[in-house]
């Protein structure tokens, strides 16, 4: 009987996994198959291999020589899935309720099966699996907050602290958007997830956002109970980007006491103008530009955001009601998104914490 071997089973979305298959025969070509449903959407990759002399595949290790993706990559099959066609009602694959983990089915099936084919009742499964990806630890706090006119969620890591602050933001799509701070705080971050409009009772438009609100945010992370003192950290994505460098900037006593700024862009960016970036730094005085780290990363899109998530090159924006390129080629991007996120964890822990 073929076994197929999952490693960790229950893990965070920015670990590596293992995926193993033994018992067949050699040199017999599989089909390694990825499956995850999230509401609405419906995603699927596949990679295919040739087994070893031993009957084994060890996907970390063995050429995908087609499917989703190729080459060698044990991630390959989270970073390359796509809607499933026909099914997915939904082109991006997000986690709404950070409580519950993304449940991933993997499946070996008999010989090289297209992607497009991969539903046909014709497949031959040789053995199944199951993985859970979270974007939480377990042992992390999730609390709503409702302070003022202040609205979002604090997540905050196992212990009494005080632990690095990090506020989190992210764009032009407004609401409530939890996931990376979920997994920031497992990561030893005391994060607040900002929503600053288009939520509850905030304002419906980007225009109506009071920069005020996004001061009041910092003032009050930073005087929480667990956050250390003498700062916090800010991250944010598209326009919670611009937030950041206005908070970083706009705010006296970051800027005199020279705030670090770590800015990570794709230059196959569909939606900003990588130019702007040269023109920021530029703007800045002379003496201020060495606190900026600008990371280009060639062929990433628009949405980098946590590894080994797939690309979205386009994607519905419903304030706008109509489609958005974002940009990005998938093995690029997912390259770019593995080591933006290293940088970025490295980045807070030595300025922040």
């Amino acid at each position: 009987m073929v076994c197929l071997n999952i490693s960790p089973r229950v893990a965070l979305v920015d670990e590596r996994i293992s995926i193993t298959a033994n018992n067949l025969r050699p040199l017999q070509r599989v089909t390694v198959q990825a499956w995850v449903e999230e509401g609405k959407a419906v995603f699927s990759s596949c990679g295919h291999f040739l087994a070893d002399q031993q009957g084994q595949i060890h996907v970390s290790q063995h050429n995908s020589v087609g499917g989703t993706y190729k080459g060698v990559d044990n991630m390959g099959l989270f970073w390359s899935m796509n809607p499933v066609p026909g099914v997915s009602l939904q082109p991006i694959l997000r986690k709404v309720d950070v409580m519950t983990p993304l449940v991933f089915r993997l499946s070996v099936m008999d010989d090289h099966i297209p992607f497009d084919d991969l539903q046909l009742p014709s497949s031959v499964v040789l053995a199944t699996g199951e993985l859970q990806r979270c974007y939480k630890h377990r042992t992390v706090r999730r609390i709503e907050v409702h302070v003022g006119s202040l609205r979002g969620t604090i997540f905050l890591p196992e212990g009494k602290g005080p632990f690095p602050g990090v506020l989190d933001m992210f764009g032009s799509t407004g609401g409530l958007v939890e996931f990376r701070a979920a997994l920031l705080a497992s990561r030893g971050f005391v994060s607040f997830a900002l929503a600053y409009f288009n939520y509850d009772d905030l304002p419906s438009s980007l225009a109506d956002v009071d920069f005020d609100y996004l001061l009041d945010a910092v003032h009050w992370l930073a005087s929480h109970p667990h956050v250390k003192p003498g700062g916090i950290g800010v991250v944010g994505s598209s326009k919670g980007g611009e937030m950041a460098f206005l908070l970083g900037m706009a705010t006296d006593k970051a800027w005199k006491n020279n705030a670090q700024i770590l800015y990570l862009l794709g230059d196959d960016d569909a939606v900003w103008n990588t130019d702007h970036a040269n023109t920021f730094v530029r703007s800045c005085p002379e003496e201020k530009r060495k606190n900026i780290n600008l990371v280009t990363y060639p062929g990433g899109g628009h949405l980098i955001e946590p590894p080994y998530m797939p690309l979205y090159r386009a994607m519905y924006h419903p304030l706008l009601g109509s489609m958005v390129v974002m940009g990005g080629h998938p093995e690029a991007h997912a390259a770019a998104q593995e080591d933006a996120w290293r940088r970025l964890l490295h980045f807070i822990q030595k300025h922040v914490a």
